[in-house]
């Protein structure tokens, strides 16, 4: 094992010996981000290309079923612009969360030869997913700079990220703790991630959601955090987007929800997974 894992201490998570470990550690993060990176893409001919071929086949593939069969009115904004510009942010937040929840058994042996902050190994697999969407939101940028739909309120997009880079890392705090101690937990997060991705308007505009819905199960929909992670991103990225919004949301609601969400999930995966991390060595050999 390199020796340079040995500088992290394993504070109580989030103190300020933690804080201050974490923050001399980056090199540490940095090389566990790289290391995730290029293990996700070894052997693979198209290696980093994939980051970008994926979301464009889905792309197409719900341009043909939902702009041209189901005829998803997506105006003023065309469909494939209107797609892209949640679904990076979507395919980043899953990939966190889904890669992130085997992230402390994963790294099992390193947990039992190495004290460093147990929280490191979530937070590269997140910062690995930053580096990794970063290039998709250049190029959705271009795109809508060519078809004159980029606003001022892309300046906004990397607090924006960073915002959610923050959220998803809580969650992901979430999963991979309890992940030590029920293996379940991985089943678990693959079918609720399905169940946000169609209750959250990456693909359809939120009206055309909100208009089959109503009571209880409106009420749900809307509690979906990533609701409002997308429309912030609209927000940043499509000219005049709060025009096609109803009149009763609006940005400061967008924000308020956001940042309400964030600080919450923020709270609780650091809070538990500060708890639950003193047993890890207990449970990480079964």
């Amino acid at each position: 094992m390199n020796g340079h894992y040995l500088f992290l201490r394993d504070g109580c998570f989030p103190g300020v010996d933690t804080v201050a470990a974490v923050a001399q550690q980056m090199q540490l993060l940095f090389h566990l981000s790289v290391t995730n990176i290029r293990v996700r893409y070894r052997s693979v001919i198209l290696g980093f290309v994939w980051a970008f071929i994926t979301p464009a086949v889905l792309a197409g593939i719900f341009y043909v079923v939902f702009s041209l069969l189901l005829r998803v009115d997506t105006k003023p904004y065309p469909f494939y612009l209107y797609v892209l510009s949640a679904l990076f942010p979507w395919i980043f937040f899953q990939s966190t969360v889904m890669q992130a929840t085997t992230a402390v058994i994963d790294n099992k042996h390193l947990i039992k030869e190495a004290a460093f902050s147990r929280e490191l190994l979530p937070l590269s697999i997140c910062f690995a997913n930053v580096l990794q969407v970063l290039p998709g939101f250049l190029v959705v940028m271009v795109l809508l700079i060519g078809s004159g739909l980029l606003p001022l309120g892309a300046f906004f997009l990397p607090f924006v990220i960073i915002v959610h880079a923050l959220f998803a890392f809580s969650c992901a705090l979430i999963v991979s703790s309890w992940y030590v101690y029920v293996r379940d937990v991985r089943y678990v997060v693959d079918i609720v991630l399905m169940a946000v991705f169609y209750m959250t308007p990456v693909f359809y505009p939120l009206d055309f959601a909100l208009t089959y819905l109503s009571g209880w199960m409106k009420v749900v929909y809307m509690v979906n955090p990533m609701v409002w992670f997308i429309l912030l991103y609209r927000i940043c990225l499509l000219k005049d987007f709060m025009q096609t919004l109803s009149a009763d949301i609006s940005i400061g609601m967008v924000i308020g929800a956001v940042a309400v969400w964030c600080c919450l999930i923020t709270v609780i995966g650091v809070k538990q997974f500060s708890y639950l991390k003193k047993r890890f060595t207990d449970y990480i050999s079964t």
